[in-house]
């Protein structure tokens, strides 16, 4: 991957979002045994995942491989034009033609992720407003004194 993340995964990252990929598409593989399979070997690995991938699944793996590599690829675009601080590359990538549901999952995470933002931004303006309030009323009441004496 030519992505910033796919430069600072590790082994066991990208294994472990492999092995969400294939629970989240039927294969029976628990949180608990994902972190095992990380653990271990590509050959032991491979071996146990193929016993566990439902027959229906392992008829049909080379298109639901495809749609995976399709959402790979796409979220790969989406994110190099992302760090390229590039608005226009951005808006370029978002309004090609998708195959998909990628792009809007990406849009309803950004929105997301933007509102988290600015909530946290008006959490914080609200206590800057407060706080200065307080300054500000201990500082009129020592101008005040000060006047006074």
């Amino acid at each position: 991957m030519a992505t910033s993340l796919g430069k600072t995964w590790t082994r066991q990252q990208a294994a472990r979002s492999a092995l969400d990929l294939l629970a989240m598409n039927g294969v029976s593989i628990s949180t608990e045994e994902i972190d095992w399979f990380v653990t271990q070997g590509e050959d032991l690995m491979v071996q146990a995942l193929v016993e566990r991938i439902p027959l229906e699944m392992r008829e049909n793996f080379e298109v639901l491989a495809q749609q995976l590599t399709m959402y790979l690829l796409t979220a790969c675009r989406v994110r190099m034009a992302a760090d390229s601080d590039d608005a226009n590359r951005v808006a370029q990538v978002m309004e090609e033609e998708d195959y998909g549901d990628i792009k809007d999952q990406i849009m309803k995470e950004v929105v997301i992720k933007a509102s988290l933002d600015i909530e946290q931004q008006y959490r914080c303006q609200d206590s800057w407003v407060r706080s200065s309030e307080q300054r500000m009323a201990r500082l009129m009441r020592s101008a005040d004194l000060a006047q006074a004496a």
